[in-house]
């Protein structure tokens, strides 16, 4: 608390650290000063040499068939740099995929996407009135890359997965419009529904943000997968056996 130059860190009643988000600068000197090592940077500037080389470093990084998987946040938004990370490993003929979005310009998802094997994608919704009001952006350029993708790297895997929220993007009705929609998209390798998790909880509480959805209970997973399974069929996509 001495140490911090706009005073951001005080004592609560309960004896705990608080930090007061609005006159943080993100100077990092509680950081560096903090005997305990109880505070964390999260994040760090890195070249593409140097991240190469610690994952290359690492002993159980290359399993058989393994490979390296770029997610996020949302890589896009770095794409020179994941593009040029990419770009090594696919010289030594590594697989490499991306977690994305899909929301970026045409031009940013090309340059790292001709360094894949595998493109994981999001469709969160299919109505854009839905997208725009509990992601704060228009999924219209989206869908114009999810049709776009495999029209130009037809060698690329393309795996679209809907992360279903109870009681938001759960219904009948919005899941089978995702399915339609996706049913158009030329070569389309599979379709995933993936399960409501609160991992994300824990990031939220470090950032002083309130989460939402921490009432939500996740779905039966073996009934996530009948349905995912009868939007496969109707989609013309393989049916999966013992999913969990």
């Amino acid at each position: 608390m001495q140490n911090c130059p706009t005073k951001a860190l005080s004592r609560a009643e309960d004896g705990s650290i608080h930090r007061d988000n609005t006159v943080c600068t993100l100077c990092m000197q509680c950081v560096k000063v903090c005997y305990a090592k109880a505070m964390h940077v999260y994040g760090e500037d890195v070249t593409v040499d140097e991240l190469y080389g610690r994952i290359r470093n690492q002993p159980l990084a290359w399993r058989s068939d393994g490979g390296v998987t770029v997610s996020g946040g949302e890589p896009l938004m770095q794409a020179d740099f994941v593009a040029a990370l990419l770009a090594r490993f696919r010289t030594y003929s590594l697989h490499t995929a991306i977690e994305t979005t899909l929301y970026a310009p045409w031009e940013q998802v090309a340059k790292v996407v001709e360094h894949c094997s595998l493109v994981y994608a999001d469709m969160k919704f299919f109505s854009a009135d839905k997208h725009m009001r509990y992601t704060g952006v228009d999924n219209r350029q989206i869908k114009e890359n999810l049709l776009r993708l495999k029209r130009q790297f037809p060698e690329v895997e393309l795996i679209v997965r809907t992360p279903v929220i109870p009681g938001i993007n759960d219904s009948p009705e919005e899941l089978q419009a995702i399915a339609d929609f996706l049913a158009t998209v030329p070569g389309l390798d599979d379709y995933e529904l993936l399960p409501f998790h609160a991992f994300g909880a824990p990031k939220y509480e470090q950032l002083g943000l309130t989460y939402e959805v921490a009432n939500l209970k996740a779905q039966d997973k073996e009934e996530l997968a009948r349905i995912n399974n009868g939007l496969r069929e109707r989609m013309g996509l393989t049916v999966k056996t013992n999913e969990k």
